[in-house]
């Protein structure tokens, strides 16, 4: 966790809508040594959040992209790497799909699911890994189809 991290409602959230509520987006402003951060959100309240604190988590990380984190050598195989041919590698998370060989998204195109119309086998019914970092172990992540969606709320580029 870093200044900087965008993040949303965790498993643990007992804070009310001090956040604007689920799916609101804020960001990671201080890191406390007690295993807490302050978080500002972008309805413009502060919260202290537990980020470990007594083994509980009221934050999810959203994206890392913000504090400069690139994976280099892979590249978005949905509309972001056409939008942004000066830079083309993945910012943020990175996802890759565990069916189609060499496929993989930015956070902004697997959250969008917009593969779907851009290649017919990196769909929701497949399973992916997600890299935080580029030197990250890959998290398992199953197939989206029978998840639950919740619209964004936030402050966007």
């Amino acid at each position: 966790m870093k200044p900087g991290i965008r993040v949303i409602r965790g498993p643990d959230w007992r804070l009310g809508n001090q956040d604007g509520g689920p799916g609101y987006l804020g960001t990671v402003v201080n890191i406390h040594p007690n295993n807490t951060v302050l978080v500002r959100w972008d309805i413009g309240t502060e919260t202290i959040c537990r980020a470990g604190k007594d083994g509980s988590f009221d934050l999810r990380l959203y994206d890392n992209a913000q504090i400069g984190t690139l994976h280099p050598r892979f590249y978005c195989n949905g509309e972001y790497s056409r939008n942004n041919a000066e830079n083309p590698h993945i910012r943020g998370f990175r996802w890759k799909c565990l069916v189609c060989n060499d496929f993989d998204f930015c956070n902004d195109c697997y959250m969008s699911n917009k593969e779907k119309i851009l290649h017919q086998h990196a769909n929701t019914n497949h399973p992916f890994v997600r890299f935080v970092t580029p030197k990250a172990l890959a998290v398992h992540v199953p197939p989206r189809k029978r998840s639950k969606k919740i619209p964004l709320y936030g402050i966007f580029p």
